[in-house]
C-alpha cells in the first residue's frame, strides 16, 4: 500500500514538473530579430525597431503624448520622399535624458 501511494506521489510530482518546464519554455522569449521601443519621432509616438535581418513579429502599439514638436521639424521626416534607398531617414527623436529632440537615423522596413 505504501509503495502504491509513493508511486502516485512520484507520478504527480513528475507531472507537475513537466508542466512547469513546458510552461516556462512557452513563456520564455525566443531570440527575435528586432528589438522595438516606443519613442517620440517628429512629435508622434511610434515604434522604433532595431533589426538585423527583418522583423519576425509585430511592432508594439505605442500610445502616449509627446512633447511639442520644435519649429525645425515641419516638413522633415516621416513622408516617403525623405527616405533614401535603404529606407532610412533623419528624424527628430525625443531624448528623455536631455529633454529635447535630437536628430537620429531611423530605418523603416
Amino acid at each position: 500500500m505504501k509503495n502504491a501511494l509513493r508511486e502516485m506521489e512520484t507520478a504527480k510530482f513528475l507531472s507537475a514538473l513537466i508542466l512547469m518546464i513546458f510552461t516556462l519554455l512557452i513563456l520564455l522569449p525566443t531570440s527575435a530579430a528586432a528589438k522595438c521601443v516606443c519613442a517620440c519621432v517628429n512629435g508622434k509616438m511610434e515604434a522604433v525597431c532595431s533589426s538585423s535581418g527583418g522583423m519576425t513579429g509585430m511592432k508594439p502599439m505605442c500610445a502616449g503624448m509627446c512633447p511639442m514638436a520644435g519649429p525645425g521639424m515641419s516638413g522633415m521626416g516621416s513622408d516617403s520622399s525623405s527616405f533614401n534607398r535603404g529606407g532610412c531617414s533623419q528624424e527628430q527623436v525625443w531624448n528623455e535624458a536631455t529633454r529635447r529632440y535630437e536628430w537620429k537615423t531611423i530605418c523603416r522596413d
